[in-house]
């Protein structure tokens, strides 16, 4: 995606392979892990002093580093780190959505951080008839109306559905 949509695309990679396996792209941002939560502060700054805020569409970011910040640096550092991230993609008008295992944590430290978001979305996986099924669950989202049913998540529909929106 970063090579297809350049101007529209920015991705920062935290791994030790990084280096290795992501070719160089203007809008790939690499570190060698989450080891350090100030260098990722600085990659942001870095993709925010180039991001063109004036543009017009929809910013979204996705984090998708929550569990592992969350284990190695605990809760109350991972909170605060956050706390300020989020702040700063809000002020830029990023709608953020944040991506956590649920199952790796204690219910005290995942609440700290949920805590932090508008909202909470469940994805979850049942048998249904000898069928793994994905489901969809709004818990809480703020200041927004919502179907407050789960919802079952059917490939090929999801699929056309986005293709429709491209």
């Amino acid at each position: 995606m970063a090579n297809k949509f350049k101007s529209d695309f920015s991705i920062l990679i935290c791994s030790p392979q990084a280096d290795s396996e992501v070719p160089n792209e203007p809008n790939v941002y690499k570190l060698k892990g989450i080891d350090n939560l100030t260098e990722i502060d600085i990659a942001l700054w870095k993709f925010f002093r180039t991001f063109n805020t004036s543009k017009p569409g929809a910013k979204r970011a996705c984090i998708d580093l929550l569990s592992d910040t969350l284990l190695q640096h605990n809760a109350i550092i991972t909170r605060k780190w956050l706390s300020n991230l989020l702040s700063n993609l809000k002020q830029r008008g990023f709608t953020t959505l944040g991506i956590i295992n649920p199952q790796m944590h204690h219910q005290e430290e995942l609440h700290a951080i949920l805590s932090l978001f508008d909202g909470e979305l469940v994805l979850s996986e049942r048998d249904n008839a000898n069928k793994q099924e994905k489901t969809l669950r709004v818990r809480r989202l703020s200041n927004q109306k919502y179907l407050e049913d789960e919802v079952t998540l059917i490939k090929e529909k999801i699929s056309s559905q986005a293709q429709l929106s491209l």
